[in-house]
């Protein structure tokens, strides 16, 4: 597991006083003010961490005015960049939820122990999470994360237990 969280994702610029909009990765709308700094960084590279003079949240984005960044085109210029953040300044949750992070690489199996594959990524959907996990051969499988089909979530051993639906992996 790595030792950063990424908490989301600059859109575009917002005006002109250099705010950048971003796309959260978070739930919670207060999260950008409960943080002092967030990490800038492109790909695998952390980047480098700046301070949050001012952060609001505005039509489901967070508008952050980050130290440093006082036009329009410095803000621009940040398009595209992750914010991330240790992973021990992540707020807890409550028992039975879980960041995106920590379930991405879970080995998934089924509960008679069929190796499904490895959880690549979560999909955000209007009414339920999707797990994309892929498979030995490379293939996406889409499990709905649902109490129904998910049976447990081991962090420690980094696995996770599913119940397949009748019929999901007729194709795989």
């Amino acid at each position: 597991m790595t030792d950063r969280a990424i908490v989301g994702q600059i859109v575009s610029a917002r005006g002109v006083k250099g705010e950048v909009r971003v796309y959260p990765l978070v739930d919670d709308p207060d999260f950008f003010s409960q943080v002092k700094s967030v990490w800038l960084g492109r790909g695998d590279d952390p980047g480098e961490p700046r301070r949050i003079i001012r952060a609001r949240f505005l039509n489901n984005y967070a508008v952050l005015q980050l130290e440093g960044v006082a036009t329009r085109n410095e803000a621009e210029a940040l398009a595209g960049m992750k914010l991330s953040v240790p992973v021990s300044e992540m707020p807890p949750l409550e028992e039975g939820l879980y960041y995106h992070f920590q379930l991405e690489g879970l080995r998934v199996e089924t509960t008679e122990g069929h190796f499904l594959g490895i959880l690549d990524h979560v999909m955000e959907t209007g009414s339920n999470d999707v797990y994309v996990v892929r498979d030995p051969a490379g293939k996406d499988l889409l499990i709905p994360a649902t109490h129904e089909v998910i049976q447990s979530i081991n962090l420690e051993a980094r696995s996770m237990v599913v119940t397949p639906l009748d019929g999901m992996f007729e194709d795989a």
